[in-house]
């Protein structure tokens, strides 16, 4: 049930400012209008009433525009500043609170304080009527009860408004026709998942194609190329280093030993001394020995000349060597370096692909779960329209309706005066009828028989019946009911019966029920207090007055 608490109001039509607090019992609504002759009429009580339905609906059942009035004196214009509406009511278990202001063509709406910051203002209706379960023409008539409502109840039943929120003969009517617009919705949305399962799919059959490869075989070729580039300038560039230096030592004394032969050879020639540079007189036989020595120096030499150029052409060789496979190795450790390259921008793809088929292999889940919600849908749909054709829906409504409907008609009428009346709702075809019986003279009679009084009482047991049905059956109601002068025909005597229901309302569901009349019948029933809308200079002010 939804349990209306305060409704606080600015600024709305003639009501500058107001507050209202929904408490549990039976309060009057009383109107003084100082503007006007008819001092109750045009005092801002309907106002104080539609101020509810404008907050939740953004409309009401008055035609009047609605625009600021609490600013209007005589001979001035109206200023329309735009009013604000903030009214506060809880459903199972939940408090929500409602901010309609007009100023800001926003709609607030707050669950348990927190903002659930709605994006806009038919987002917020909707979001309303979700919540409450009802949209405006049923929460009017669950809510506001006037003399009309109390009339068709027994006249013209079976069309009657409270009576179309069960059954809603109507709306089963066309359903057919709108299921089969729902259907063309559905099977559109089919072929549309039809078609984007298709894609990812397809998509997924390329992605799949990408292989993940083992880096681990190409790491370790690496390592050994480096290791084998190592193990190269350890040895045989060490090698090539010795020899070259050994080459070098032999070419220096070899140069050195070509000196000694060039200064034996001089001396030979020359017979000049190395130190003074006097010519000598050598002998044959010293000119022989010199010869000899120089001849055996030239032939040490020659030796030492072949290992040198051995030498040269061992640590040439060892260089070029050392060149070569250093380029080989280098080389190898590069195409080992672009293999590595290339087999890590193929796992990156291969990870990229799969995180990309992870997101379209979820895609896939979702549409698939949606196209198969749909085709059950679908089901459901052909299905229904199946068991509207055969009737099936209209009887069983009926017969719900018209059992918990005579539950609470036996009941509600303990209340009331009417010991003699027995009535009983019966099902027809398509509506629902009541049998009306006098037990004083066992015979059935017809409500027009009944005194004006009687027939009041009798239309109120319906009514409360018709909630209490439409509570159970639909579960919507509402702790307001408010009674808009359409309690004016009952005579005095019915005080206590009224009293009585309402005791039972107010004990049982903590009912707000405000009573609007013009009529003295209602003065002896004992309210709860009143509620006192009172204009003067076209600006109500509102007060509540506890007994």
């Amino acid at each position: 049930m939804i349990s209306f608490q305060i409704l606080k109001i600015k600024d709305f039509k003639s009501i500058k400012s107001a507050e209202v607090e929904y408490t549990a019992g039976v309060w009057q609504i009383i109107g003084i209008n100082n503007d006007a002759t008819f001092k109750s009429n045009g005092s801002g009580k309907t106002t104080l009433l539609e101020a509810i339905q404008q907050c939740l609906f953004n409309k009401t059942t008055s035609p009047t525009p609605i625009e600021d009035t609490s600013r209007k004196t005589i001979g001035v214009a109206n200023h329309t500043r735009g009013y604000k509406l903030e009214l506060t009511f809880t459903k199972d278990g939940d408090s929500y609170t409602v901010i309609n202001d007009r100023q800001t063509m926003r709609i607030t709406v707050i669950k348990n304080g927190k903002d659930l910051a709605l994006k806009s203002m038919p987002i917020a209706l909707k979001y309303i009527m979700t919540t409450i379960g009802m949209d405006f023409q049923t929460f009017v008539t669950l809510t506001f009860i006037n003399h009309n409502t109390i009339v068709e109840l027994l006249d013209n039943f079976s069309s009657s408004n409270l009576m179309k929120i069960i059954l809603n003969f109507s709306q089963i009517t066309s359903f057919e026709k709108r299921a089969k617009d729902e259907q063309k919705i559905i099977n559109n949305s089919l072929v549309a998942l039809s078609g984007q399962i298709q894609t990812i799919n397809d998509s997924l059959s390329i992605l799949n194609k990408f292989e993940e490869m083992d880096l681990l075989p190409i790491q370790k070729a690496k390592v050994s190329a480096l290791q084998d580039i190592e193990k190269l300038d350890e040895t045989l560039l060490k090698e090539t280093v010795e020899a070259e230096e050994k080459h070098q030592v032999l070419h220096d004394e070899v140069e050195a030993a070509k000196l000694v032969m060039g200064k034996l050879l001089k001396k030979i020639t020359t017979s000049h001394c190395e130190s003074c540079g006097t010519l000598l007189e050598m002998t044959e036989e010293e000119v022989a020995i010199c010869e000899a020595e120089y001849s055996a120096m030239g032939d040490a030499i020659d030796i030492e000349i072949n290992k040198r150029d051995d030498l040269y052409e061992t640590a040439y060789n060892l260089r070029a060597n050392y060149r070569y496979k250093s380029r080989d190795l280098a080389q190898n450790l590069s195409e080992i370096e672009q293999q590595l390259i290339v087999a890590t921008t193929k796992n990156q793809l291969f990870n990229d692909s799969k995180a990309q088929a992870d997101e379209l292999r979820t895609n896939l889940q979702r549409l698939t779960f949606e196209h198969d919600e749909a085709t059950f849908k679908l089901q459901v749909i052909q299905t229904t329209v199946l068991v509207i054709k055969s009737g099936d829906i209209q009887k069983d409504l009926l017969e719900s309706f018209v059992a918990a409907l005579n539950l609470h008609l036996s009941r509600f009428i303990t209340f009331v005066s009417l010991d003699y009346i027995h009535i009983v709702a019966e099902a027809a075809k398509s509506s629902v009828s009541f049998s009306i019986t006098d037990t004083r003279f066992n015979h059935n009679i017809s409500i027009h028989t009944l005194s004006g009084g009687e027939k009041t009482r009798l239309r109120l047991v319906i009514l409360l019946a018709m909630l209490y049905t439409i509570k159970d059956l639909a579960d919507v109601s509402t702790n307001l009911l408010v009674f808009d002068e359409s309690l004016d025909t009952l005579d005095s005597s019915a005080t206590q019966d009224l009293a009585n229901l309402f005791d039972y309302l107010v004990n049982n569901d903590s009912k707000f029920i405000a009573l609007i009349s013009h009529g003295a019948q209602l003065s002896d029933i004992d309210f709860s207090g009143k509620i006192v809308a009172t204009k003067t200079d076209g600006i109500t002010t509102v007060t509540k007055e506890v007994t």
